[in-house]
């Protein structure tokens, strides 16, 4: 699975895809579809969010499979739990499941439910600790100049690397897919500030051509590098330069 599937929300991984930016972003294989685009599939013109739906079904088949088709440690469901879920997802009856799977009861599969309804609860407490715990965290090393400053800019030396490793293409330098969570966006957003001359001001022209080299949509880029707080502009928007205060 890409990275991305694993920053997607529950709702989302059922889909198998996300919207981010435009695009309708495949979680399994990276594909994208472009808002305001109309893609032909046979004699058929889908928009960008039906093609979406069309590509999931066509190239990945049904996502719940391809979940429950993770590893043990992912999903935390043994062989039988798996099996157990495979088949209430077709829909079938607890006794069909009793019998298909040769429970000696019934009430054998209704323990199953029990048991993954409690897995549920017990899977958004552990999610509401968690976002509070990355809350709780304190602020790391921000530019003076830095914008919106919380614990969103705290990232260690190792999760920095490992973000760029996941999002940049080692040969070409090029953007393979912008983060939506806001730590791996702003170690992104340092990494193409560091393309720009500290020294230098840059038209608005000159600064969509250089970050159009490193991903397609460079007015949101552009855009992001402002509201955070590394790129500044004179008050009419003719100029821009990178913030005094940044240091790579």
């Amino acid at each position: 699975m890409e990275e991305i599937f694993w920053e997607a929300s529950p709702a989302e991984m059922r889909k198998g895809f996300i919207y981010d930016n435009g695009r309708y972003i495949c979680l399994v294989c990276g594909a994208w579809h472009e808002e305001g685009v109309i893609y032909q599939s046979g004699t058929r013109f889908l928009d960008a969010g039906k093609a979406a739906v069309q590509h999931v079904s066509d190239e990945h088949g049904s996502m719940e499979e391809r979940i429950l088709s993770l590893s043990k440690k992912q999903t935390g469901l043994s062989d039988v739990q798996s099996e157990v879920m495979a088949r209430m997802l077709k829909g079938e009856t607890d006794d069909t499941i009793a019998e298909g799977l040769g429970f000696t009861s019934v009430s054998t599969v209704r323990q199953y439910r029990f048991k993954f309804r409690e897995k549920a609860r017990q899977a958004r407490v552990l999610l509401a600790l968690m976002e509070s715990v990355e809350q709780n965290r304190s602020a790391g090393p921000a530019h003076r100049g830095a914008k919106m400053v919380d614990e969103r800019w705290e990232t260690t030396e190792a999760e920095a690397e490992k973000f760029l490793s996941t999002y940049i293409d080692p040969v070409s330098g090029k953007i393979k897919q912008f983060p939506r969570k806001e730590k791996r966006k702003i170690v992104i957003l340092k990494y193409l500030t560091r393309k720009f001359d500290p020294s230098a001001t840059y038209t608005e022209k000159e600064v969509s051509e250089l970050l159009e080299k490193y991903y397609d949509d460079f007015a949101t880029l552009r855009r992001y590098l402002i509201e955070y707080g590394f790129m500044k502009r004179n008050q009419d928007g003719s100029r821009y330069y990178v913030d005094p205060a940044f240091k790579s």
